[in-house]
């Protein structure tokens, strides 16, 4: 009996720390969101200025620099979403099982 409350309340609280990092996900996903609409509205006048044909080396650099960032934030995030709701369903077929004993 006390092998089977251990095994409840550890799935519980596994549940409950995955709730936060599927919380912590989509708060990265956010960001990453948030942060590509930043890089497009603060670089489009240095890149689409008036009366240039093309835009000048370092804003070439930094657009790309902020690109692959907010790209890395968005793939961290994905990660941490699939990592999140695998968490979430082994920890339930563990409190699943852990009851039926």
């Amino acid at each position: 009996m006390v092998e089977k409350a251990h095994s409840m309340t550890v799935s519980i609280f596994g549940i409950v720390l995955a709730v936060i990092e599927l919380i912590l996900a989509c708060f990265i996903i956010y960001f990453a969101i948030n942060f590509s609409i930043m890089i497009s509205g603060t670089m489009s006048p240095i890149i689409y200025g008036t009366g240039q044909i093309r835009p000048p080396e370092p804003a070439r650099y930094l657009v790309s620099l902020l690109n692959a960032t907010s790209a890395l934030l968005l793939i961290g995030g994905i990660y941490v979403l699939i990592h999140a709701v695998k968490r979430i369903i082994d920890h339930i077929f563990k409190a699943y099982i852990a009851s039926k004993k």
